[in-house]
């Protein structure tokens, strides 16, 4: 019997909210079709907003490095003419949470959809 070699690394790092969105809108994070469509409702996305502005944990990504070619890719109503690249981040866990949060901070997600639309008054909280 042959056996396989591995050869997959594994290692954690710690991305900011604008840094999400940078990598989001160049197309270096990816949402790859196999993922179900975005379900999360206006109170989801305001629920996780609160977390992060609370500083509770909302979860880890597990994000996957490989290469892909250059495509027209949509996160929630972010629409990028993403290059190809060697090492692009297809998201495999933690798709409803990315997509809220770049859409979060999205001035055009703002204007197209509702669920998208968060306003944070920082006097009242």
């Amino acid at each position: 019997m042959q056996q396989l070699s591995s050869t997959v690394s594994t290692n954690a790092e710690v991305y900011r909210i604008e840094e999400l969105a940078r990598l989001v809108h160049s197309g270096n994070i990816r949402v790859p079709q196999f993922q179900r469509n975005f379900r999360w409702s206006h109170a989801d996305v305001l629920a996780l907003f609160d977390s992060i502005l609370k500083g509770y944990p909302i979860g880890n990504l597990l994000l996957w490095k490989h290469e892909v070619s250059a495509e027209q890719v949509r996160v929630g109503e972010v629409v990028i003419d993403a290059p190809s690249t060697s090492d692009a981040l297809s998201v495999v866990d933690g798709q409803q949470r990315v997509t809220a949060i770049v859409n979060g901070v999205s001035t055009d997600a703002y204007d197209a959809n509702d669920r998208f639309r968060i306003d944070y008054d920082f006097k009242k909280h």
